[in-house]
């Protein structure tokens, strides 16, 4: 036996190195596959889930991401959602979680955007101050659907002044309250950036309690610029390719109003954006779109808690129980656009804080504390089309952070809303003709 088996032996070494070596040729040059991560039950903070992460070895599609007070549930790959939640001082607590189509996760905060500069070149270059981005960023075509054809859309402000100017935060501006007369005022020359906004961001902008406005009329800043002289303005990185469709949701309504009386006021609010409605005398240069559609038995997609939940593909406004704080909030959902810029909007909520704030359609001198429905749907509609906070030192635009009680000056846009809405669906005079670096 020992005979028959002895020759053998060596054979068999010598198969098990060549087999050895051959697998380890293979192996040469393949990453060492990350192990899937573990995550506690319950919410999580973006520091369970940090950039750089992914969503699908750490199985959090649908999981709460709470920072700051604010949270939102974590969204399918290529998808982006944002939370903001402002308090009565304007201090922000915002966030923005993207998840590329391999899954990475990336946030934005908005406390670390940079102040909103003339004609919006706060989002300008590159893309936000604060992206907190993925430390393996993998490149891959987003599996969206084409943008809707039919409306034109622009990536580029207003091109009759190509110049473009850099953030000012901080610096001092002539001051004039926001009345009847500041409005009138010839406005001044229309003056717009060139920046892109960054693309990859949906926000969810809230809008909060905060002391009325001092100043005559309508209500005002005294220490802020005029509604028609302040160009600022700061885009959120998405914008609706096709018209925006919306439901009515069957609850009760802010102000007690009818459900007709609702929808007549949030039609109103939605127009004033689509149309560029102002009192400064710039011309209505903006393709946005939308269409109500019906009443719905559906909810926004917003807890009481202020929070973003899980998109169910209805864009719903409605009111009811949110954090104290917030008076209202937009939820927004969306994906990269297949030709690059701003992202193709999916999805947008709006909830009214009903339970813990009084809303008026038609504010008397004896208000003291109810909110301008209009003014307040208006700001929402802003955001719904992709415009985001104009940010300390422009209480006097439609897109501050506060519609300030009693007061309807934000049922119609200042200018640098105007522009905004201009960089991200610019309209020629003549239907078949953009501006220089415009695309279509």
């Amino acid at each position: 036996m020992a005979g028959r088996h002895g020759p053998d032996h060596p054979g068999r070494a010598i198969t098990a190195f060549l087999l050895a070596a051959t697998l380890a040729a293979l192996c040469v040059g393949q990453p060492p596959r990350t192990p899937a991560c573990s995550l506690a039950r319950g919410e999580l903070t973006v520091d369970d889930l940090p950039a750089g992460s992914s969503v699908l070895d750490c199985s959090a599609v649908g999981r709460v991401v709470t920072h700051d007070g604010a949270g939102l549930a974590v969204p399918e790959p290529g998808t982006t959602v944002s939370v903001d939640s402002l308090t009565a001082d304007g201090s922000a607590h915002g966030f923005t979680l993207k998840v590329a189509p391999d899954g990475t996760v990336s946030y934005t905060y908005e406390a670390t955007h940079p102040g909103a500069g003339h004609g919006g070149a706060a989002h300008a270059g590159a893309g936000p101050t604060g992206v907190a981005q993925p430390k393996s960023p993998h490149a891959k075509s987003p599996h969206a659907k084409s943008p809707h054809a039919e409306t034109p859309h622009a990536e580029t402000p207003h091109a009759e002044t190509p110049h473009a100017e850099t953030p000012h935060a901080g610096t001092a501006h002539a001051r004039a309250g926001r009345t009847e007369a500041a409005r009138a005022q010839a406005a001044p020359a229309e003056a717009g950036a060139a920046g892109m906004p960054h693309a990859g961001a949906a926000r969810t902008e809230a809008v909060h309690a905060g002391a009325p406005r001092t100043g005559g009329g309508r209500g005002g800043r005294a220490d802020a610029p005029a509604p028609c002289a302040d160009d600022a303005y700061v885009t959120a990185g998405r914008k609706a390719y096709g018209p925006y469709e919306w439901f009515l949701g069957d609850g009760h309504w802010p102000g007690g109003i009818s459900r007709a009386g609702a929808r007549r006021a949030f039609e109103e609010a939605v127009a004033t954006i689509t149309a560029s409605r102002n009192d400064c005398g710039l011309e209505d240069r903006v393709a946005a779109k939308a269409r109500y559609v019906s009443t719905t038995s559906s909810e926004a997609d917003i807890d009481r808690e202020t929070r973003c939940m899980r998109p169910d593909g209805l864009s719903v406004w409605d009111a009811g129980d949110l954090g104290p704080e917030s008076v209202a909030t937009t939820c927004s959902w969306s994906r990269p656009a297949p030709g690059g810029g701003p992202e193709e909007l999916l999805e947008a909520d709006v909830r009214f804080n009903t339970h813990d704030h009084a809303f008026t359609d038609d504010p008397s001198g004896a208000c003291t504390q109810a909110y301008d429905l209009r003014s307040v749907a208006t700001h929402e509609a802003g955001h719904v089309f992709g415009l985001a906070h104009s940010g300390a030192g422009h209480e006097n635009l439609t897109m501050f952070a506060s519609s300030f009680a009693c007061s309807t000056s934000a049922r119609t846009l200042g200018k640098g809303d105007v522009l905004g809405l201009r960089s991200l669906y610019w309209a020629s005079p003549d239907t078949n003709a953009m501006p220089s670096g415009v695309r279509s």
